[in-house]
């Protein structure tokens, strides 16, 4: 069974025979609250001896115990690690790369168009046209 201190929460496992079919006083080893700690479930307590041997409880009640030298303090699961994992790291950097890439190529659209003018085809079909560069008027010269 496990006891929780009244006072601060403080967990402790304990067995069930320690505790005994009218409880025990403890004393919490975190905060030093004493209370009085019961059965979960009497019908669970382990079966008592025949009466022959049975031995005689004590005349006087025994002075609470620290909690912590009868039963073991919960032991809390260890945070999870910061940051990323390396796998997480590896999915992330190959999602990332692609699309870097693709926001490069539609962000030089137009200068790729100028040098090969055959991509201006593909940028069409994806619905990113690039910009036609003005073409000259009948009879002006493009360098002035």
């Amino acid at each position: 069974m496990i006891l929780t201190c009244p006072n601060c929460a403080t967990g402790f496992f304990v067995d069930d025979h320690l505790i005994g079919r009218d409880g025990r006083q403890v004393k919490c080893d975190e905060c030093g609250e004493v209370w009085t700690a019961h059965q979960e479930d009497p019908a669970a307590e382990a079966p008592t001896l025949p009466a022959e041997t049975t031995a005689e409880p004590p005349s006087r009640t025994p002075e609470p115990e620290v909690a912590a030298t009868m039963f073991a303090p919960q032991k809390t699961l260890p945070a999870p690690p910061r940051g990323l994992t390396p796998a997480r790291r590896r999915v992330l950097i190959t999602l990332l790369i692609p699309a870097v890439a693709m926001v490069a190529v539609i962000a030089v659209q137009g200068a790729i168009v100028k040098v090969a003018p055959a991509t201006g085809e593909v940028y069409r079909v994806l619905g990113l046209a690039a910009p036609t560069p003005p073409t000259p008027a009948a009879g002006v010269s493009p360098h002035g």
